[in-house]
């Protein structure tokens, strides 16, 4: 079992090795063998804390998506699995019937 100042020099590596960000704690775990239950509890009651004592800000959250980024995608997605299928038949397909029945859906990717 890695002592706290192990992990806070592996915490330290580790980032300097990712362009000076610090890992969130899965990866840190998959990097470093270093596992949650190693250090929860025992040494930080959270990652961030333990990235606070090795001199970095805490790890932030990702922004979630913007609907048009997520609308865009999905479009892109239905386009695709359309041309991939088109001599599928609907009835015997779920998602077919669902993109053919849907009004919003169904136009996506069709030339006005």
């Amino acid at each position: 079992m890695a002592s706290k100042n192990q992990i806070l020099e592996l915490i330290v590596r580790t980032a300097k090795e990712n362009g000076g960000v610090p890992l969130g704690s899965n990866r840190f775990q998959s990097e470093t063998g270093i596992r949650e239950v190693d250090w929860l509890g025992r040494y930080w009651a959270r990652w961030n804390d333990a990235l606070k004592e090795a001199g970095f800000a805490p790890n932030s959250f990702q922004q979630a998506y913007s609907e048009e980024f997520i609308m865009e995608n999905l479009a892109a997605l239905a386009r695709a699995w359309t041309l991939s299928n088109k001599n599928r038949d609907p009835a015997k397909d779920p998602i077919g019937q669902i993109l053919s029945t849907r009004e919003d859906i169904s136009k996506v990717g069709k030339q006005s």
